[in-house]
């Protein structure tokens, strides 16, 4: 079965669509986009849906996508493309819509959650709505973990869009990456925390550590 380790990003659900729209800025087109309906326009994502229906009401609880992500080429994201693809050399990097040089790692697994009940966390926060990102093999989790340029390329993410939280889920344990407009590199137990339980969680850290002065 492999490893499939993900990031977990949460956004206010108010801006979870200019989210999606936000990583078509570091993501390939798909041959065909898939159609997000709202009550009186559709969106358009240039990603493949999982389903056959490229037509997806906005209010579905859970939304499934595949795409091929972007990110510069430190020396971690060209190991892996060499290794994967049995090259000589890293290929030569793509220019992205803002400028930037990128690499293509292959396909990531995209899945929206609209409500986070269904995820049985300690505290419900309906105002968030979640995107996870799922490595696709083995040794995509492990670049995950390894490359600072991914996990600087979700923190930029959720900066310009108004993120709340990102954690990058290691499936037995989490890396907190960001909390609250400040990128995080904090441990924690749970990966599945919810970011009010977070929250909590490095509180009760923090003074945990005060009294042990």
């Amino acid at each position: 079965m492999g490893i499939k380790y993900s990031f977990l990003l949460y956004f206010e659900r108010q801006h979870l669509w200019d989210a999606l729209q936000g990583i078509a800025a570091f993501a390939q087109p798909g041959k065909l986009p898939t159609l997000i309906a709202f009550p009186d326009h559709l969106l358009s994502l240039p990603f493949e849906g999982f389903i056959t229906e490229r037509i997806i009401p906005a209010d579905s609880d859970d939304i499934s996508f595949m795409t091929s992500l972007y990110f510069a080429p430190d020396k971690h994201v060209s190991t892996y493309l060499e290794h994967l693809f049995r090259l000589n050399k890293t290929p030569e990097p793509t220019t992205l819509p803002d400028g930037s040089q990128g690499l293509s790692v292959g396909r990531i697994y995209i899945y929206v959650h609209n409500d986070l009940r269904s995820l049985e966390q300690g505290i419900y926060q309906p105002e968030l709505s979640l995107l996870r990102f799922e490595a696709a093999s083995t040794p995509m989790s492990m670049l995950f973990v390894d490359s600072i340029c991914v996990r600087e390329r979700f923190c930029q993410f959720l900066a310009g869009f108004h993120g709340v939280c990102g954690v990058l889920n290691m499936e037995d344990y989490g890396r907190l990456i960001w909390l609250n407009g400040k990128a995080m590199d904090e441990d924690l137990p749970d990966p599945w925390l919810s970011p009010a339980e977070i929250v909590e969680h490095l509180r009760q850290r923090s003074r945990g550590a005060s009294q042990s002065l």
